[in-house]
């Protein structure tokens, strides 16, 4: 949204509080948020259920004329019977397809009822925005509107990749503790399709490193068992959240980030943009159909490892750790990759052009 105000356009999201919370705005720098009770989750989604009375009073105060829905959202579906949104023109950026998992049949089961008002919304959007060509192609949702489809990545600005403070690179050197061991970070969230146990597998067959995992979810009491079954404690180890000072801490001081996602859930990896703007190699699966296997372009900018595959995983980090001066390379590829073809810049820039196409259409 800064990079969109600095382009001239008004913006303004609409957000669920993470847990409880109260009607309220927020103001971010040049952006306003405004925050909407949520009370617990369902299958991954928000329960909100007077989400559509706050997003109706905002329509009628802020009257914006394009409404961009991030998907997936279920709460967005009670929205489409709102007389007001019907006068806006509906933008979908389409981040992920809800896939039907073997190791979560509850989602599966539920995609069922899902996929009817997920279809009826496809068909009321003006344009769906896909975050690769690679995720647009193998998507089966999209399939049928792809004449409304266009492909814009997902975009980060390089500056707020500051370098650490002092504070925050001494705690991140204790994180990491003996100087000599090879640095593989992992940050994202704990869930079933992360692949945090095929990583933690991984670091058992590659000596020499030193694993820190940072984050949360409904997988952390698995990780920590896994961890402890392995004996791997001094070779593995969780941090839980972090701050976004740590964070930038632990990418400035690691030697490569790895992504071991096994499913097309993990549709673009935002955090391999994040370590790309420090300089660092990438490890990433190469999951079918998933824009992942585009950000990480094998020996430009990292390694792409075998979904599911334990043994490519730690052969992948086996390799780096063997050839410095390679891994170094492929940092600064990443680098200039990252400025290339992900700065928030270019991404403002071609939304900015799609909201200008639509407001020019409906008048």
């Amino acid at each position: 949204m800064p990079a969109l105000a600095r382009r001239g356009i008004d913006a303004f999201a609409v957000a669920h509080h993470r847990f409880g919370g109260r009607f309220e705005r927020q103001t971010a720098g040049a952006a306003d948020v405004w925050r909407i009770p949520a009370y617990g989750r369902l299958l991954y989604a928000p329960v909100s259920p007077l989400f559509p009375a706050y997003v109706n009073w905002l329509l009628a105060r802020l009257r914006p004329q394009i409404v961009h829905v991030h998907m997936p959202n279920t709460s967005v579906f009670p929205m489409l019977a709102l007389p007001r949104l019907r006068r806006c023109r509906l933008v979908l950026h389409w981040h992920a397809d809800v896939v039907a998992s073997p190791a979560n049949r509850q989602l599966a089961a539920a995609y069922r009822l899902y996929r009817p008002a997920e279809s009826h919304l496809l068909g009321r959007a003006d344009a769906v925005i896909a975050t690769s060509t690679a995720y647009l192609n193998s998507s089966l949702p999209l399939k049928p509107w792809k004449c409304k489809c266009l492909v814009i990545p997902i975009g980060i600005d390089a500056r707020r990749m500051n370098a650490p403070d002092d504070a925050h690179a001494a705690w991140a050197e204790q994180i990491w503790g003996h100087p000599g061991q090879f640095r593989v970070l992992s940050i994202g969230r704990l869930t079933y399709y992360k692949g945090y146990d095929l990583l933690v597998r991984a670091a058992g067959q590659t000596p020499g490193a030193k694993f820190v995992i940072a984050g949360d979810g409904e997988g952390r009491q698995q990780l920590e068992q896994r961890i402890r079954q392995r004996g791997l404690e001094a070779v593995v180890k969780w941090v839980g959240v972090v701050s976004e000072d740590q964070k930038k801490a632990l990418l400035a001081t690691c030697d490569c980030f790895c992504l071991p996602s096994t499913e097309r859930t993990e549709a673009f990896g935002v955090t391999l943009l994040e370590a790309m703007c420090y300089e660092k190699p990438v490890i990433a699966t190469n999951i079918p159909g998933s824009g992942v296997g585009w950000v990480v372009q094998p020996h430009e900018n990292g390694l792409l490892a075998q979904v599911g595959h334990v043994a490519s995983l730690a052969a992948a980090v086996g390799w780096l750790r063997q050839h410095p001066r390679r891994a170094h390379d492929m940092g600064q590829s990443g680098y200039r990759r990252m400025r290339r073809c992900f700065s928030i810049g270019s991404v403002a820039r071609r939304i900015d052009e799609l909201y200008m196409k639509l407001a020019e259409s409906s008048c």
